[in-house]
């Protein structure tokens, strides 16, 4: 119990909205996590003991805490496309991403993190085919060059079977932007392993594949004050789905994943 005391100090309990799309009813701070100042929700799993077993009066504890963190110096937004349909806005469609934190890790997947779900979410398009994520500037990992995954669905109720995506793809950063990142302290090793795979994309060994342009963002703003991206992505529901940029995988995670 002294150790719960002491995790609440700093918080402060509100029903929060993300990114206009989520809501949390927990406790609420902001903390230096991932490289970035993020605002971290911990949301409560509530242990209901019956009224029959209490006098006549149920009883609330919390049986555990989950932690989610937002916020940080970078704001990315694709704009789906639905090419079979007319070339109209994806409405409705949903967007899994996931990506690695400012030192390179993968959470459920890289050794010591693989019980911990940060830098991952889905997101709804909205009536222009739009989603938006708040999150960080990825680090760079040895062997890759830098990277967003994501997975699109055809609505947010898909997104629970890998088997239901539509597209898989990754998106790629410029070379100009991740030198200024990269030469902050808490991206540490990310400048050497970036260097290691060569000076754009066309150097990495997935998006060397194919044409690498179609997967490269657009990004505006600077280091010290963060950065918008953005990717415009085409969807063809008529054809079989194939992966794009190598299908997504992290180290020793293969395609499997979750939200």
């Amino acid at each position: 119990m002294a150790d719960e005391a002491a995790e609440d100090d700093g918080f402060e309990y509100a029903v929060c909205e993300i990114m206009g799309h989520r809501k949390h009813a927990g406790r609420v701070r902001e903390e230096e996590r991932f490289g970035a100042k993020m605002l971290r929700v911990d949301v409560p799993t509530i242990t209901v003991t019956p009224p029959s077993e209490q006098g006549g009066q149920p009883t609330y504890s919390v049986e555990k805490w989950t932690t989610h963190w937002y916020g940080g110096p970078s704001i990315f937004s694709f704009t789906l496309t639905d090419m079979a349909g007319g070339n109209v806005p994806f409405e409705g469609a949903a967007v899994y991403v996931w990506h690695c934190d400012a030192q390179g890790r993968y959470s459920m997947y890289t050794q010591g993190v693989e019980d911990e779900t940060f830098l991952r979410g889905v997101q709804v398009a909205d009536a222009n085919g739009q989603v938006t994520f708040q999150t960080i500037v990825t680090g760079c990992y040895a062997g890759r060059w830098t990277h967003i995954h994501f997975e699109v669905y055809p609505d947010l109720a898909s997104v629970t079977d890998v088997s239901n995506a539509i597209a898989t793809s990754q998106v790629a950063f410029t070379a100009d932007m991740l030198a200024g990142v990269y030469a902050l302290d808490q991206y540490s090793g990310s400048a050497k392993n970036l260097a290691g795979v060569g000076t754009s994309p066309a150097d990495d060994m997935v998006f060397g594949e194919g044409d690498w342009s179609l997967e490269l963002g657009t990004f505006t703003g600077d280091a010290d004050s963060g950065y918008i991206g953005s990717l415009a992505v085409g969807v063809d529901t008529s054809t079989t789905p194939s992966l794009s940029g190598g299908g997504g995988q992290p180290p020793s995670g293969g395609q499997q994943r979750s939200s």
